[in-house]
């Protein structure tokens, strides 16, 4: 754990850094790259691809082992590939097609792209949510059975329109959905809170240290401070209004406040410091260790409670995507001192507090 207070101020106040990005190594410049390509000698099925296209490691199945999935953007997933890992000691995997495991289904809600894993109907299946475009995107429901060696998905539904994140806003201790245009939805599409402000390009994360997560736009000028649930407008005056491609929210300095870096087509990376003072509330950082092939816990729901009790002060799902490309958590704690810290691994995997 660690533990850090800082000073005074209850706005967010985020310094503009003008971010010239190098890069540092231990390898000598002589020195060669030993990277060997092996795909011919652990794929026994190779399908070419004129498609961009997203690549995860997932563990469709649940046996421990990360399979290969490949979602095509241009054709809406029509030659979207999962390659099963045969999870035998032998490092290879097996072309799993479409028509066997189910996920890819002609017709609307379609994906084109931008896929997060994540366990929306919390049964302990690694389930995928896409995006396409401004209209309604897809998601695939995991139906895999126990001890299968064959992932299926059961069912396609309709994800979300648009650009979506994934976060608890409002304390159930559920993982809820947050859309462009700042409606939260839960994972059966209800509104939890109503659509407010234009719409722009959203991350989740606490930024205000106080165990909930805050909505940042930085296109629209600002973020929703998120007070116990309750989403009130904050303007950041050195958010220029712009609009941005990609987002990430990180502590690249590690002083306990999550920073934002943004890229966008044709521009420069820019790099926002969080200087917020968070009137000593403290935070943590956590990164959890599975075992097998999901060493990095992903999927699994992590929860701070109040020392003793069930109360909850936070609550963070592992998730890899586009919105979550790092596998640590970040969270602030409010004014707490000691928390209980609560890991409930996927799968019917164990469970530690």
């Amino acid at each position: 754990m660690v533990a850090c207070a800082v000073g005074p101020q209850r706005l967010l106040a985020i310094a503009l850094l003008l971010a010239a990005v190098g890069a540092c190594s231990n390898i000598h410049a002589g020195d060669p790259l030993a990277f060997v390509n092996e795909a011919r000698q652990r794929v026994d099925a190779l399908h070419d691809s004129n498609y961009r296209f997203d690549a995860l490691f997932v563990d469709f199945n649940s046996d421990g082992c990360p399979d290969i999935f490949i979602i095509s953007h241009s054709d809406w997933g029509a030659t979207s590939q999962l390659w099963n890992n045969r999870c035998d000691g032998s490092g290879t995997f097996r072309h799993v097609p479409a028509s066997e495991a189910g996920y890819y289904i002609e017709g609307p809600p379609l994906v084109s792209g931008w896929v997060t894993r994540l366990d929306f109907n919390g049964d302990g299946r690694q389930d995928f949510w896409g995006r396409h475009g401004s209209a309604m995107g897809a998601r695939y429901r995991n139906g895999s059975a126990d001890g299968s060696p064959t992932p299926r998905f059961a069912a396609k539904e309709e994800g979300c329109e648009g650009y979506c994140a994934f976060a608890d806003i409002t304390g159930s201790g559920n993982l809820e959905v947050i859309t462009d245009n700042r409606q939260v939805l839960d994972t059966a599409g209800r509104q939890l809170r109503p659509a407010s402000g234009k719409k722009a390009l959203q991350v989740v994360g606490d930024i205000t240290g106080d165990g909930w997560p805050d909505i940042v736009q930085p296109a629209n000028g600002g973020y929703w401070r998120n007070d116990a649930g309750t989403l009130a407008w904050v303007a950041v005056p050195a958010f220029t209004g712009d609009s941005f491609m990609q987002m990430l929210l990180a502590d690249f300095d590690h002083d306990g406040h999550l920073d934002l870096v943004k890229t966008r087509f044709q521009d420069n990376l820019g790099l926002w410091r969080n200087n917020t003072d968070t009137r000593g509330r403290r935070w943590m950082k956590v990164r959890v260790r599975g075992g097998g092939g999901n060493s990095d816990g992903v999927g699994a729901s992590v929860r701070w409670y109040q020392a003793g009790t069930n109360q909850l002060v936070s609550h963070m799902p592992v998730l890899v995507g586009e919105q979550h490309p790092q596998t640590h958590l970040h969270t602030g704690l409010a004014g707490h001192q000691v928390v209980d810290l609560e890991v409930r691994f996927p799968s019917g995997g164990p469970v530690y507090r």
